[in-house]
């Protein structure tokens, strides 16, 4: 894509490579997006499909909203309120040895509205994440274990 950047000589006409951010929807140079892997990487740098600036709302909104619920938090007693797994049955999934034992418990919001909708498991906040928050595709995804939808030839 074509942009007009500023030099020392004045405003130049230059191809630079773009991404368009998932979430704003817009077409920045990669210069503009996160980096998703380092220049020493086998495949070399990479970049992920949300701007800096978008991360940066999205890091600052789930900050704000773990300090302002911190204290709706499940304990390791807890149960995830989708799945049912206990708190200690998740830490064996979420851990990586027991000098990496990870939280399991996990802020869940809209991302259309910002707010806060609970405390839930990596694993159930993962599963939201795939399904992009529609309740059509997990739905979908119901019928199809209960073996209702088949893939058609």
């Amino acid at each position: 894509m074509l942009f007009k950047i500023n030099t020392v000589w004045g405003e130049e006409v230059t191809e630079i490579e773009t991404r368009k951010c998932r979430e704003c929807k817009q077409e920045k140079p990669v210069t503009e997006m996160e980096s998703d892997r380092p220049e020493s990487s086998p495949r070399g740098k990479g970049y992920r499909n949300q701007c800096k600036a978008c991360r940066k709302h999205k890091q600052s909104v789930v900050a704000k909203l773990k300090k302002d619920y911190a204290h709706l938090k499940p304990t390791l007693n807890d149960r995830c309120i989708i799945c049912n797994n206990w708190a200690e049955t998740l830490m064996e999934f979420t851990s990586q040895g027991a000098h990496k034992r990870k939280e399991p418990w996990v802020l869940d919001h809209d991302h259309k509205t910002d707010k806060f909708r609970g405390w839930i498991c990596l694993n159930c906040n993962t599963l939201l994440s795939n399904a992009k928050d529609s309740i059509k595709t997990l739905e979908n995804a119901i019928e199809y274990l209960k073996g209702n939808l088949k893939n058609v030839s």
